[in-house]
Order: C-alpha cells, then structure tokens, then sequence
C-alpha cells in the first residue's frame, strides 16, 4: 500500500502535524493546575468535567450504578451527565506516548526540558497532561493552510499518534497508539485513515516496521516523519 494513495483500494492514510501547533495555538489552551483551580476534575474516561460534583462512596462498575452518572477518576466523587458545565480534553505530547499506549508518562512540574514527568504503569488508567484544551475550543478551530483548509483541526474520531522526535538511545524508534479523539499537540504526530486505524498502529509497533525507521533514521534525520 504506497503511502498517500487516495484510489479507493487505499486506506486513505494522510500526515499532520498534530492537530494544534505548541506555539503558535499556546494561547488556546493552559496548564493543568489552572483549569482544576477553576473546578474541571478529571474523569474515568481522560475528560477533566466541570460542574456539580458531590462525593461518592456507591458502586464503583458502571453497570452497578445510577444512570447517567460519571465518576472521577480516584472514584470518590461522581457527577451527573446533566449537571456537567464545560469539558476540557488533555493535549497530547509526544513525550507522553507509547506502543498502544495514550499516557505513559504523567507531567509533574515545570516546563520544556526542565519538566518533570513520571512513568505511568500500563493498566493504570490514569491520564495526566501538562495542559488541557476546552472541548467547544478545540471543535471551533479552523484549519487555514494546505489541503486541510476550511476543515476542523480537531475532530472526535479516531486516529494513529506516533512520537515524532526519535533518538539511538530509545529502545524502539517507531512508538504509536491510537486514540480514540483527545486533540494532539505538533510533537505526537498524526495518521489519519479512512479505515484500520488499529490495524495500522500495529504495523508502526512491529519489529519489522521499527527496523526499517532505525535504518532510514541512521539516513535521515532525528524525527521519524523524515
């Protein structure tokens, strides 16, 4: 299958850049300190909701509980789908990213390389951005360069993520999962398919695929899309 091959046998397979850039879109989204400050908690599922919580001490499976409510993500409080003001959704950076994995690293404290971040187990379930973006925000962005012009930036709908900056140090070159909507910034790169989203980032996780971005890294240049 040749990479951008738009025939109807292809899989419709297009590059972006992130969905936002980290500089030049930065005043649209903030820390995450800033928005729980303001009253957004962080979900079961990744999104940090604001509106009425109130403590929760009920059932912790979904099937067990009342309908139509969400809980945060330590399970101690819970909040009403009706009684949700705004949601905010994380940024993903590629830093944060791994084989099959949207969180492998949480922020801690501070900025660029000075950051903390810690490892996040596999299984754990927690997401723990650096920044956060207002869900209506990140909808309202419009595209205006290249064959993306006119079009969202952002869209709920599932998408490869790959980590663009690679280094000989790192056991694997090519590490990618897929997402089912949360926005990325420049630094997680983006697939986009028409069809077999998972399917393709199986092949970027295999052995096969990592030896060939080794060699062609070995020829071309730090990042992975080069």
């Amino acid at each position: 299958m040749l990479f951008g091959d738009r025939s109807e046998r292809a899989w419709g397979i297009r590059y972006r850049q992130g969905d936002f850039n980290m500089t030049s879109d930065s005043a649209l989204f903030a820390p995450r300190p800033d928005w729980e400050d303001r009253g957004y908690r962080a979900d079961e599922y990744g999104h940090w909701l604001k509106g009425a919580w109130f403590d929760y001490d009920g059932p912790m499976e979904i099937l067990a509980r009342v309908d139509g409510l969400v809980l945060s993500c330590d399970g101690r409080q819970s909040i009403a789908v009706d009684s949700i003001d705004d949601v905010a959704l994380p940024l993903l950076e590629g830093n944060i990213i791994d084989q099959f994995r949207t969180s492998a690293k949480g922020w801690v404290s501070g900025k660029g390389r000075a950051a903390v971040w810690l490892d996040i187990a596999p299984g754990e379930g927690v997401v723990e951005p650096q920044y956060l973006i207002g869900m209506k925000t990140a909808a309202a962005r419009i595209s205006k360069i290249g064959d993306d012009a006119g079009q969202p930036k952002w869209r709920p709908v599932p998408k490869v993520v790959f980590i663009d900056v690679t280094s000989a140090t790192n056991v694997r070159t090519a590490r990618a999962t897929c997402t089912p909507y949360f926005p990325c910034g420049n630094t997680a790169a983006v697939l986009g398919a028409r069809e077999s989203v998972f399917a393709l980032a199986t092949v970027m996780n295999s052995f096969v695929y990592d030896f060939v971005a080794r060699a062609m890294r070995r020829l071309a240049s730090e990042r992975l899309r080069g």
